[in-house]
């Protein structure tokens, strides 16, 4: 499915103060916010996937793959994020907690709770 270029995700407030509690404890560093951030610009607002790779969300944020694979590493650690095979064939993508950032039909965000709790 392409991305489309424009539209929103909602993030939950409760699930933000949360994630900067887990910055506050330093179990996430500054740039692991960037990759975050540029996590979300890639999300494909109607399903929540996220097809983008670590060399290219490294090229968007002028950081090495190597980088951007740290910081996906702890943010999935702290479970903000989870790499989940596509059950259609499609490969796999990454998904960002869907309790902190909601975005496509309910059909879409119910699924992706599911996986994500799978993965």
């Amino acid at each position: 499915m392409h991305r489309p270029s424009d539209g929103f995700v909602m993030l939950q407030l409760t699930e933000t103060e949360k994630l900067l509690e887990v910055f506050r404890n330093k179990d996430l560093k500054p740039e692991d916010g960037m990759v975050l951030l540029a996590l979300i610009a890639h999300t494909n607002r109607l399903n929540g996937h996220i097809r983008v790779t670590a060399d290219e969300l490294g090229e968007s944020l002028g950081r090495t793959g190597k980088h951007v694979s740290n910081s996906l590493a702890r943010l999935t650690k702290n479970h903000l994020l989870r790499r989940i095979k596509d059950e259609r064939g499609g490969g796999s993508f990454y998904a960002l907690n869907p309790w902190m950032v909601e975005c496509g039909e309910s059909r879409f965000r119910g699924y992706l709770r599911k996986r994500f709790q799978e993965a």
